[in-house]
């Protein structure tokens, strides 16, 4: 047997042999309560509202809400709790400060080390508040030769850069490299040691969800993932997988555990029709679970699911979509996965996607455009308690 056929059976062929955990109820019953508290953040004239990518960090123990301006490549920052903007820096398209036409997703370690991938080219850049590039770290070629995707993320499938020890691991999607093998052969990450420049691929691949030749004609057949780390593991939840996906940090072990909503009896992929605003609605409409994030204040992970539900034709579907479809709810699971209860929220009313942790709860936008107190010039965050009845 030679190294790669070793490699290929490491990740998915001796799943047996690993622990596939089961997630089941718990004794005790949770749900998530909306309270009458809000936080806020203006936006300034010049910029936009920000509903596809928002990320908290902390300095010296002080908490900060950051958010781009996508299309002029501007990073903002609030201090989380006064809601005062305290830094608004801006990058340039081309050199020097260069980082393409858009600025999407990017890491905040702190301060003094934020990480903002470049839009055009696989290369990712540390600065600081000041916006000046202070390294430039590439991850062009990987160590067998694979050819990586770039870092482009967003909240609607929340991943995020992540730093262990000097290794940054950069989360991938779909290879469309690796042609009619991609679902096989994609990995689900790569590393980058930014002290010797070695580009790693992880020995996780994409789960076996899909055949490859169906994916070009399949709805969500791109397998969009969110993860979270916890401090010890990586989670992962796909769209189109009722299992939760439980990560040694270096992707060697893999735990998979059923975490189920119990408004979504099955999920099945869907045929891509012919007709794009058929294509829009159907999207909108099909059940998917969405992201997976950890509250490391109540040591519980949330997970998004989004129930089958109907659309009138006369909708603006793409809006919908971006606005985190109809209705959601979410899964609320213990630090070993049990299913602890779970909450559907009123239609029309959040941005499941956009969200945050902070130390006395969970927070979600309200800036849904079809609520009667929609604004477009400040995000506006409900607070939810996480109670056990």
């Amino acid at each position: 047997m030679n190294k790669k056929q070793m490699i290929k059976i490491s990740t998915w062929g001796l799943l047996s042999c690993l622990f596939w955990g089961t997630g089941c109820k718990s004794e005790h019953k949770y749900v998530l309560e909306p309270v009458n508290e809000y936080k806020e953040y203006v936006i300034d004239a010049e910029s936009e509202l920000s509903t596809s990518n928002l990320y908290t960090f902390e300095d010296h123990g002080k908490e900060y809400l950051t958010f781009p301006v996508h299309n002029k490549r501007t990073i903002l920052i609030y201090d989380l709790s006064s809601g005062k903007l305290v830094h608004n820096f801006f990058f340039n398209v081309a050199s020097p400060r260069g980082i393409g036409s858009e600025l999407y997703g990017y890491y905040a370690k702190d301060l003094g080390h934020i990480y903002v991938p470049d839009f055009m080219q696989k290369v990712i850049y540390e600065t600081d508040t000041t916006g000046v590039f202070k390294k430039t770290i590439n991850f062009s070629t990987a160590d067998d030769g694979l050819n990586p995707m770039r870092a482009y993320y967003n909240n609607l499938h929340n991943v995020q850069l992540t730093f262990l020890g000097n290794k940054l691991y950069i989360p991938q999607q779909m290879n469309a490299n690796l042609g009619s093998s991609c679902v096989e052969k994609s990995p689900i990450g790569i590393t980058v040691d930014t002290v010797n420049g070695d580009v790693r691929k992880l020995p996780m691949n994409f789960p076996p969800l899909i055949a490859s030749k169906e994916l070009r004609s399949c709805i969500e057949g791109s397998l969009p993932y969110s993860e979270t780390f916890d401090g010890k593991r990586f989670i992962y939840s796909f769209s189109m997988d009722e299992n939760l996906y439980v990560v040694s940090p270096d992707h060697h072990k893999i735990q998979k555990i059923k975490a189920k909503s119990s408004d979504i009896p099955e999920i099945k992929f869907k045929k891509i029709p012919s007709d794009f605003s058929k294509t829009l609605k159907m999207t909108c409409e099909m059940a998917t679970y969405g992201n997976i994030i950890y509250d490391k204040y109540r040591q519980v992970y949330y997970r998004f699911a989004y129930p089958e539900s109907k659309l009138a034709d006369d909708e603006d579907f793409l809006k919908i979509l971006n606005s985190g479809k109809k209705e959601f709810s979410i899964i609320i699971l213990d630090k070993n996965f049990n299913i602890l209860g779970e909450t559907k929220f009123p239609p029309f009313t959040y941005l499941p996607h956009i969200f945050f942790i902070s130390k006395d709860g969970l927070y979600l936008s309200v800036n849904h455009f079809k609520r009667k107190d929609f604004c477009d010039w400040k995000l506006r965050f409900q607070k939810i308690e996480l109670i056990k009845q």
